[in-house]
Protein backbone atom coordinates (compact mmCIF):
# COMPACT_ATOMS: atom_id res chain seq x y z
CA UNK A 1 0.00 0.00 0.00
CA UNK A 2 1.03 3.56 -0.48
CA UNK A 3 0.33 6.79 1.16
CA UNK A 4 -0.74 10.31 0.46
CA UNK A 5 0.99 12.25 -2.35
CA UNK A 6 0.32 16.01 -2.37
CA UNK A 7 1.31 18.40 -5.17
CA UNK A 8 1.05 22.21 -5.68
CA UNK A 9 0.70 23.74 -9.17
CA UNK A 10 2.12 27.53 -8.89
CA UNK A 11 31.30 2.46 -24.16
CA UNK A 12 44.28 -7.47 -33.08
CA UNK A 13 42.89 -8.91 -29.75
CA UNK A 14 43.07 -12.48 -28.57
CA UNK A 15 39.87 -13.78 -27.06
CA UNK A 16 40.30 -15.51 -23.74
CA UNK A 17 37.88 -17.08 -21.32
CA UNK A 18 38.19 -15.98 -17.73
CA UNK A 19 36.39 -17.95 -15.06
CA UNK A 20 34.04 -15.81 -13.00
CA UNK A 21 34.83 -15.41 -9.34
CA UNK A 22 32.54 -17.72 -7.33
CA UNK A 23 29.82 -15.92 -5.36
CA UNK A 24 28.30 -17.38 -2.21
CA UNK A 25 25.49 -16.20 -0.01
CA UNK A 26 25.50 -16.92 3.69
CA UNK A 27 23.16 -19.95 3.97
CA UNK A 28 19.86 -19.39 5.73
CA UNK A 29 20.80 -21.74 8.54
CA UNK A 30 20.95 -21.31 12.30
CA UNK A 31 24.20 -22.12 14.10
CA UNK A 32 26.46 -24.12 11.71
CA UNK A 33 25.99 -26.99 9.23
CA UNK A 34 28.10 -28.59 6.48
CA UNK A 35 26.53 -26.12 4.05
CA UNK A 36 28.35 -23.36 5.90
CA UNK A 37 31.90 -24.66 5.25
CA UNK A 38 33.85 -23.21 2.32
CA UNK A 39 37.39 -23.72 0.98
CA UNK A 40 39.18 -20.75 -0.59
CA UNK A 41 42.43 -20.16 -2.44
CA UNK A 42 44.39 -17.17 -3.75
CA UNK A 43 41.77 -16.46 -6.45
CA UNK A 44 39.20 -15.83 -3.76
CA UNK A 45 35.41 -15.85 -3.54
CA UNK A 46 32.75 -13.18 -3.22
CA UNK A 47 30.60 -13.58 -0.14
CA UNK A 48 27.21 -11.94 0.50
CA UNK A 49 24.81 -11.73 3.39
CA UNK A 50 22.01 -14.21 4.02
CA UNK A 51 19.15 -13.41 1.63
CA UNK A 52 21.22 -11.12 -0.62
CA UNK A 53 20.37 -8.91 -2.49
CA UNK A 54 17.59 -8.36 0.02
CA UNK A 55 18.11 -7.51 3.67
CA UNK A 56 18.99 -10.53 5.82
CA UNK A 57 16.23 -12.04 8.01
CA UNK A 58 15.81 -11.01 11.62
CA UNK A 59 15.18 -14.41 13.20
CA UNK A 60 18.43 -16.20 12.34
CA UNK A 61 21.89 -16.64 13.80
CA UNK A 62 24.81 -18.69 12.56
CA UNK A 63 28.30 -18.64 11.11
CA UNK A 64 30.19 -19.65 7.97
CA UNK A 65 33.76 -20.98 7.96
CA UNK A 66 36.32 -20.22 5.27
CA UNK A 67 39.31 -22.62 5.31
CA UNK A 68 42.52 -22.23 3.30
CA UNK A 69 42.95 -24.47 0.27
CA UNK A 70 46.60 -24.93 1.28
CA UNK A 71 46.47 -25.88 4.93
CA UNK A 72 48.28 -23.37 7.06
CA UNK A 73 47.81 -20.37 4.76
CA UNK A 74 46.11 -17.38 6.38
CA UNK A 75 42.58 -16.44 5.24
CA UNK A 76 41.63 -12.80 4.73
CA UNK A 77 38.32 -10.98 4.28
CA UNK A 78 37.58 -7.48 3.03
CA UNK A 79 34.04 -6.13 3.08
CA UNK A 80 33.83 -4.08 -0.12
CA UNK A 81 30.32 -2.90 0.69
CA UNK A 82 28.76 -2.92 4.12
CA UNK A 83 25.72 -1.28 5.66
CA UNK A 84 24.10 -4.18 7.54
CA UNK A 85 23.11 -3.14 11.08
CA UNK A 86 20.34 -3.28 13.63
CA UNK A 87 19.92 0.44 14.15
CA UNK A 88 23.53 1.39 14.89
CA UNK A 89 24.38 -1.99 16.47
CA UNK A 90 26.60 -4.58 14.70
CA UNK A 91 25.19 -7.98 13.73
CA UNK A 92 28.19 -9.31 11.73
CA UNK A 93 31.35 -10.50 13.51
CA UNK A 94 34.62 -11.94 12.13
CA UNK A 95 36.65 -14.55 14.05
CA UNK A 96 40.05 -16.20 13.71
CA UNK A 97 39.04 -19.84 14.16
CA UNK A 98 35.77 -21.34 15.35
CA UNK A 99 36.47 -22.46 18.93
CA UNK A 100 34.66 -19.54 20.57
CA UNK A 101 31.64 -20.06 18.34
CA UNK A 102 31.44 -23.81 18.91
CA UNK A 103 31.60 -23.44 22.69
CA UNK A 104 29.60 -20.23 23.26
CA UNK A 105 27.21 -19.67 20.35
CA UNK A 106 24.90 -22.59 21.09
CA UNK A 107 21.61 -20.99 20.07
CA UNK A 108 20.54 -18.46 17.44
CA UNK A 109 19.37 -16.08 20.15
CA UNK A 110 22.75 -16.00 21.90
CA UNK A 111 24.93 -12.88 21.78
CA UNK A 112 28.13 -12.87 19.75
CA UNK A 113 30.97 -14.44 21.77
CA UNK A 114 33.94 -12.31 22.73
CA UNK A 115 37.26 -12.65 20.91
CA UNK A 116 36.21 -11.50 17.43
CA UNK A 117 38.60 -9.72 15.06
CA UNK A 118 36.00 -7.08 14.28
CA UNK A 119 32.36 -6.23 14.91
CA UNK A 120 31.48 -4.85 11.47
CA UNK A 121 30.12 -1.36 10.89
CA UNK A 122 30.31 0.76 7.71
CA UNK A 123 33.48 2.38 9.09
CA UNK A 124 35.38 -0.91 8.59
CA UNK A 125 34.48 -1.19 4.89
CA UNK A 126 37.60 -1.76 2.74
CA UNK A 127 39.79 -2.94 5.61
CA UNK A 128 41.33 -6.42 5.30
CA UNK A 129 41.06 -8.74 8.31
CA UNK A 130 43.21 -11.88 8.44
CA UNK A 131 42.81 -15.17 10.30
CA UNK A 132 46.35 -16.46 10.83
CA UNK A 133 45.02 -19.87 11.87
CA UNK A 134 43.90 -20.60 8.29
CA UNK A 135 40.26 -20.70 9.34
CA UNK A 136 38.15 -17.53 9.21
CA UNK A 137 34.57 -17.44 10.48
CA UNK A 138 31.83 -14.87 9.92
CA UNK A 139 28.97 -14.84 12.42
CA UNK A 140 25.58 -13.30 11.66
CA UNK A 141 23.82 -12.81 15.00
CA UNK A 142 20.30 -11.34 14.88
CA UNK A 143 18.50 -12.92 17.81
CA UNK A 144 15.27 -11.00 18.44
CA UNK A 145 12.89 -8.82 16.48
CA UNK A 146 12.15 -6.90 19.67
CA UNK A 147 15.63 -5.45 19.39
CA UNK A 148 14.81 -3.84 16.04
CA UNK A 149 14.81 -4.68 12.36
CA UNK A 150 17.97 -5.58 10.44
CA UNK A 151 18.51 -3.28 7.49
CA UNK A 152 21.14 -3.19 4.75
CA UNK A 153 23.30 -5.74 2.96
CA UNK A 154 26.97 -6.61 2.63
CA UNK A 155 29.46 -7.98 0.10
CA UNK A 156 32.97 -9.22 0.90
CA UNK A 157 35.98 -10.74 -0.85
CA UNK A 158 37.61 -13.74 0.88
CA UNK A 159 41.06 -15.01 -0.13
CA UNK A 160 43.74 -17.34 1.22
CA UNK A 161 47.50 -16.90 0.94
CA UNK A 162 50.53 -15.34 2.57
CA UNK A 163 50.13 -11.57 3.22
CA UNK A 164 52.33 -9.28 1.12
CA UNK A 165 53.17 -5.61 0.74
CA UNK A 166 50.46 -3.37 -0.61
CA UNK A 167 50.65 -2.55 -4.32
CA UNK A 168 48.67 -0.07 -6.39
CA UNK A 169 46.32 -1.87 -8.82
CA UNK A 170 44.09 0.67 -10.54
CA UNK A 171 42.14 3.91 -10.30
CA UNK A 172 38.78 4.24 -12.00
CA UNK A 173 36.30 7.06 -12.44
CA UNK A 174 32.72 6.65 -13.68
CA UNK A 175 29.32 8.27 -13.79
CA UNK A 176 27.76 6.04 -16.46
CA UNK A 177 24.70 5.11 -14.38
CA UNK A 178 23.81 8.62 -13.24
CA UNK A 179 20.34 9.90 -14.05
CA UNK A 180 19.41 13.50 -13.35
CA UNK A 181 16.24 15.53 -13.54
CA UNK A 182 15.01 18.97 -12.54
CA UNK A 183 15.34 19.57 -8.81
CA UNK A 184 16.99 16.17 -8.15
CA UNK A 185 18.80 15.84 -4.84
CA UNK A 186 21.99 13.88 -4.10
CA UNK A 187 22.93 13.14 -7.71
CA UNK A 188 26.31 11.33 -8.11
CA UNK A 189 28.32 13.49 -10.51
CA UNK A 190 31.36 11.20 -10.23
CA UNK A 191 32.35 7.96 -8.52
CA UNK A 192 36.05 7.22 -8.09
CA UNK A 193 37.91 4.23 -6.63
CA UNK A 194 41.52 3.28 -5.98
CA UNK A 195 42.11 -0.49 -5.83
CA UNK A 196 45.13 -2.04 -4.14
CA UNK A 197 46.39 -5.54 -3.36
CA UNK A 198 48.16 -6.61 -0.19
CA UNK A 199 47.97 -5.38 3.36
CA UNK A 200 51.55 -5.02 4.59
CA UNK A 201 53.15 -1.56 4.50
CA UNK A 202 50.03 0.25 3.27
CA UNK A 203 50.35 3.04 0.70
CA UNK A 204 49.08 6.60 1.05
CA UNK A 205 47.61 9.20 -1.28
CA UNK A 206 50.07 12.02 -1.96
CA UNK A 207 47.63 14.02 -4.05
CA UNK A 208 44.17 13.36 -5.42
CA UNK A 209 42.60 16.36 -7.15
CA UNK A 210 39.22 16.84 -8.78
CA UNK A 211 38.60 19.69 -11.24
CA UNK A 212 35.04 21.08 -11.12
CA UNK A 213 35.57 24.25 -13.16
CA UNK A 214 33.09 23.38 -15.92
CA UNK A 215 30.62 21.80 -13.50
CA UNK A 216 30.46 24.84 -11.27
CA UNK A 217 30.41 27.31 -14.17
CA UNK A 218 27.28 25.68 -15.62
CA UNK A 219 25.18 27.13 -12.82
CA UNK A 220 22.98 24.03 -12.96
CA UNK A 221 23.91 22.42 -9.64
CA UNK A 222 24.65 23.52 -6.13
CA UNK A 223 25.56 21.94 -2.79
CA UNK A 224 28.51 20.12 -4.43
CA UNK A 225 30.13 17.70 -1.96
CA UNK A 226 33.04 15.24 -1.83
CA UNK A 227 32.69 12.01 0.20
CA UNK A 228 35.18 9.28 1.10
CA UNK A 229 32.50 6.66 0.38
CA UNK A 230 30.49 5.65 -2.68
CA UNK A 231 27.28 6.90 -1.05
CA UNK A 232 26.66 10.37 0.44
CA UNK A 233 27.05 9.56 4.13
CA UNK A 234 27.29 12.48 6.51
CA UNK A 235 30.11 10.94 8.52
CA UNK A 236 32.17 10.51 5.30
CA UNK A 237 31.87 14.13 4.11
CA UNK A 238 35.34 15.40 3.09
CA UNK A 239 34.53 18.87 1.76
CA UNK A 240 31.82 21.12 0.32
CA UNK A 241 32.55 23.35 -2.66
CA UNK A 242 32.30 26.94 -1.47
CA UNK A 243 31.38 29.92 -3.64
CA UNK A 244 34.20 30.69 -6.09
CA UNK A 245 36.00 27.35 -5.57
CA UNK A 246 36.54 24.97 -8.51
CA UNK A 247 38.40 21.95 -7.10
CA UNK A 248 38.63 19.34 -4.36
CA UNK A 249 41.93 17.87 -3.08
CA UNK A 250 42.80 14.90 -0.86
CA UNK A 251 46.19 14.03 0.60
CA UNK A 252 47.61 11.80 3.32
CA UNK A 253 44.84 9.19 3.28
CA UNK A 254 46.13 5.69 4.05
CA UNK A 255 44.81 3.22 1.48
CA UNK A 256 42.77 0.06 2.04
CA UNK A 257 41.93 -2.64 -0.52
CA UNK A 258 39.13 -0.49 -1.91
CA UNK A 259 39.09 3.29 -1.57
CA UNK A 260 35.95 4.93 -2.93
CA UNK A 261 35.35 8.66 -3.30
CA UNK A 262 32.27 10.32 -4.74
CA UNK A 263 31.05 13.78 -5.71
CA UNK A 264 27.38 14.57 -5.22
CA UNK A 265 25.30 17.65 -5.94
CA UNK A 266 21.73 18.93 -6.08
CA UNK A 267 20.20 19.93 -9.42
CA UNK A 268 18.47 23.30 -9.50
CA UNK A 269 14.72 23.09 -10.15
CA UNK A 270 14.49 25.06 -13.41
CA UNK A 271 17.46 23.74 -15.43
CA UNK A 272 17.75 21.02 -18.09
CA UNK A 273 20.32 19.84 -20.66
CA UNK A 274 24.02 18.95 -20.62
CA UNK A 275 26.09 19.13 -17.45
CA UNK A 276 29.89 18.70 -17.55
CA UNK A 277 31.11 16.04 -15.12
CA UNK A 278 33.96 16.65 -12.67
CA UNK A 279 37.41 15.46 -13.78
CA UNK A 280 40.20 13.71 -11.87
CA UNK A 281 42.99 16.17 -12.60
CA UNK A 282 45.80 14.50 -10.63
CA UNK A 283 46.55 11.31 -8.72
CA UNK A 284 49.82 10.50 -6.98
CA UNK A 285 50.26 7.47 -4.70
CA UNK A 286 53.44 6.50 -2.84
CA UNK A 287 55.47 9.16 -4.62
CA UNK A 288 54.43 8.16 -8.15
CA UNK A 289 51.85 9.69 -10.56
CA UNK A 290 49.12 7.17 -11.36
CA UNK A 291 46.91 6.72 -14.42
CA UNK A 292 43.17 7.03 -13.98
CA UNK A 293 40.75 5.13 -16.22
CA UNK A 294 38.02 7.69 -16.94
CA UNK A 295 36.63 6.01 -20.09
CA UNK A 296 33.25 5.57 -18.41
CA UNK A 297 32.85 9.28 -17.56
CA UNK A 298 30.43 11.14 -19.78
CA UNK A 299 28.62 14.46 -19.95
CA UNK A 300 25.52 14.22 -17.80
CA UNK A 301 22.07 15.06 -19.09
CA UNK A 302 19.45 16.72 -16.93
CA UNK A 303 16.07 15.54 -18.16
CA UNK A 304 13.08 17.84 -18.46
CA UNK A 305 11.17 15.86 -15.88
CA UNK A 306 10.23 16.28 -12.25
CA UNK A 307 9.90 13.73 -9.45
CA UNK A 308 7.87 14.55 -6.37
CA UNK A 309 10.00 14.58 -3.24
CA UNK A 310 9.83 11.61 -0.85
CA UNK A 311 11.24 13.28 2.26
CA UNK A 312 8.51 15.80 3.10
CA UNK A 313 10.43 18.54 1.33
CA UNK A 314 8.92 21.20 -0.92
CA UNK A 315 10.27 22.30 -4.31
CA UNK A 316 9.09 25.14 -6.58
CA UNK A 317 9.23 24.75 -10.37
CA UNK A 318 8.62 27.17 -13.23
CA UNK A 319 6.56 25.68 -16.08
CA UNK A 320 7.21 27.03 -19.59
CA UNK A 321 7.09 24.09 -21.99
CA UNK A 322 5.52 20.72 -21.21
CA UNK A 323 7.30 18.83 -18.45
CA UNK A 324 6.87 15.18 -17.38
CA UNK A 325 6.00 14.79 -13.71
CA UNK A 326 6.31 11.49 -11.81
CA UNK A 327 5.92 10.08 -8.34
CA UNK A 328 9.11 9.69 -6.23
CA UNK A 329 9.81 6.31 -7.84
CA UNK A 330 10.26 7.89 -11.26
CA UNK A 331 9.01 6.50 -14.56
CA UNK A 332 9.66 2.85 -13.65
CA UNK A 333 10.03 2.66 -9.87
CA UNK A 334 7.55 2.34 -7.05
CA UNK A 335 6.48 5.06 -4.64
CA UNK A 336 8.76 4.77 -1.57
CA UNK A 337 7.26 3.70 1.73
CA UNK A 338 6.15 6.49 4.09
CA UNK A 339 6.93 9.11 1.50
CA UNK A 340 5.41 12.53 1.47
CA UNK A 341 6.28 15.45 -0.75
CA UNK A 342 5.07 18.73 -2.13
CA UNK A 343 5.70 20.45 -5.47
CA UNK A 344 4.63 23.92 -6.55
CA UNK A 345 4.28 24.77 -10.25
CA UNK A 346 4.38 28.38 -11.43
CA UNK A 347 3.66 29.34 -15.06
CA UNK A 348 6.57 31.05 -16.80
CA UNK A 349 4.20 33.53 -18.44
CA UNK A 350 2.37 35.78 -16.05
CA UNK A 351 -1.39 35.47 -16.31
CA UNK A 352 -1.42 31.87 -17.51
CA UNK A 353 -2.72 28.96 -15.48
CA UNK A 354 -1.18 25.52 -15.00
CA UNK A 355 -2.69 22.40 -16.52
CA UNK A 356 -2.04 18.82 -15.38
CA UNK A 357 -2.76 15.86 -17.71
CA UNK A 358 -2.40 12.41 -16.08
CA UNK A 359 -1.37 9.75 -18.59
CA UNK A 360 -1.10 7.20 -15.76
CA UNK A 361 -2.70 7.35 -12.36
CA UNK A 362 -2.77 4.37 -9.98
CA UNK A 363 -3.11 4.81 -6.24
CA UNK A 364 -3.80 2.23 -3.56
CA UNK A 365 -7.39 2.62 -2.48
CA UNK A 366 -9.03 0.05 -0.22
CA UNK A 367 -11.98 0.73 2.04
CA UNK A 368 -10.54 -1.50 4.79
CA UNK A 369 -7.43 0.69 4.97
CA UNK A 370 -9.21 3.98 5.48
CA UNK A 371 -9.41 3.69 9.26
CA UNK A 372 -5.66 3.22 9.64
CA UNK A 373 -4.75 5.87 7.07
CA UNK A 374 -2.96 3.58 4.64
CA UNK A 375 -4.63 4.70 1.44
CA UNK A 376 -2.79 6.81 -1.08
CA UNK A 377 -4.07 10.29 -1.61
CA UNK A 378 -3.14 13.14 -3.89
CA UNK A 379 -4.41 16.62 -3.22
CA UNK A 380 -4.18 19.55 -5.59
CA UNK A 381 -4.48 23.14 -4.44
CA UNK A 382 -4.65 26.50 -6.10
CA UNK A 383 -1.90 28.72 -4.74
CA UNK A 384 1.36 28.36 -2.89
CA UNK A 385 -0.06 26.95 0.32
CA UNK A 386 -2.04 23.78 1.01
CA UNK A 387 -5.08 25.58 2.38
CA UNK A 388 -8.38 23.72 2.44
CA UNK A 389 -10.22 26.71 1.01
CA UNK A 390 -7.95 26.49 -2.06
CA UNK A 391 -8.41 22.73 -2.58
CA UNK A 392 -9.08 21.94 -6.24
CA UNK A 393 -9.26 18.14 -6.13
CA UNK A 394 -8.63 15.11 -3.93
CA UNK A 395 -7.61 12.14 -6.07
CA UNK A 396 -7.84 8.59 -4.72
CA UNK A 397 -9.04 6.51 -7.67
CA UNK A 398 -6.95 4.71 -10.30
CA UNK A 399 -8.18 6.80 -13.20
CA UNK A 400 -6.70 9.42 -15.51
CA UNK A 401 -7.49 13.02 -14.74
CA UNK A 402 -7.13 16.44 -16.29
CA UNK A 403 -6.93 19.42 -13.98
CA UNK A 404 -6.68 23.11 -14.74
CA UNK A 405 -6.22 25.44 -11.83
CA UNK A 406 -8.96 28.06 -11.40
CA UNK A 407 -7.70 31.50 -12.31
CA UNK A 408 -8.76 33.16 -9.12
CA UNK A 409 -5.41 33.85 -7.46
CA UNK A 410 -3.10 36.54 -8.78
CA UNK A 411 0.00 34.32 -9.02
CA UNK A 412 -1.78 31.49 -10.92
CA UNK A 413 0.15 28.76 -9.13
CA UNK A 414 -0.90 25.28 -8.12
CA UNK A 415 0.49 23.14 -5.30
CA UNK A 416 0.38 19.33 -5.30
CA UNK A 417 1.06 17.17 -2.26
CA UNK A 418 1.50 13.39 -2.18
CA UNK A 419 1.72 11.01 0.77
CA UNK A 420 2.24 7.24 0.86
CA UNK A 421 2.19 4.95 3.90
CA UNK A 422 3.10 1.45 2.75
CA UNK A 423 5.28 0.04 -0.05
CA UNK A 424 4.04 -2.09 -2.91
CA UNK A 425 5.75 -5.29 -4.07
CA UNK A 426 4.57 -4.44 -7.57
CA UNK A 427 3.91 -1.11 -9.21
CA UNK A 428 0.35 -0.74 -8.00
CA UNK A 429 0.73 2.93 -7.25
CA UNK A 430 2.19 5.56 -9.51
CA UNK A 431 1.44 8.63 -11.52
CA UNK A 432 2.78 10.00 -14.79
CA UNK A 433 1.83 13.56 -15.60
CA UNK A 434 2.34 16.24 -18.21
CA UNK A 435 2.41 19.71 -16.66
CA UNK A 436 2.02 22.66 -19.01
CA UNK A 437 1.01 26.30 -18.93
CA UNK A 438 -2.59 26.94 -19.95
CA UNK A 439 -3.88 30.16 -21.47
CA UNK A 440 -7.58 29.35 -21.89
CA UNK A 441 -10.02 31.19 -19.70
CA UNK A 442 -11.25 28.12 -17.79
CA UNK A 443 -12.25 28.68 -14.22
CA UNK A 444 -13.00 25.18 -12.98
CA UNK A 445 -11.16 21.85 -12.58
CA UNK A 446 -12.05 18.94 -14.83
CA UNK A 447 -11.63 15.45 -13.29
Amino acid sequence: MKRLPTFLIAMFAMATTVAATPEWNHPKKDLHTAECDYTVGPEGVIYHNMGYPSNPPTFNGGWVTFSAENEGDPVSITFTDFNCLRGDKPVVFVYDGDEALKTSFTGYSKPAPEGYLVAMTPAETGIEYTAASGKLCVLYAAPAASSGTITGTYTATVTAGVPHDMAFVSATATNASTQAWRGAKNIPLLNFDIATDGTLNPLSIDNLSFDLTATAASGKVDNIRLYSTAEPKEEALVATLDEGETSFAVSGAVLKRTNPYSIYADVKPDVIGALAAPEVSALSVAGEPRQVDASAVATLEIANSILIAADKSHQIYTVGDDVAFFDAGGADGNIPMNSEGTATFIPATEGQSVKIDFSQFKLFDNSSAVSVGNNDVMKIYNGREALEENLIATLVESEKHQIICPRRLSDRVVQIKTRQRKPAAKRVGSHSVAVRPHADDIHRPRC
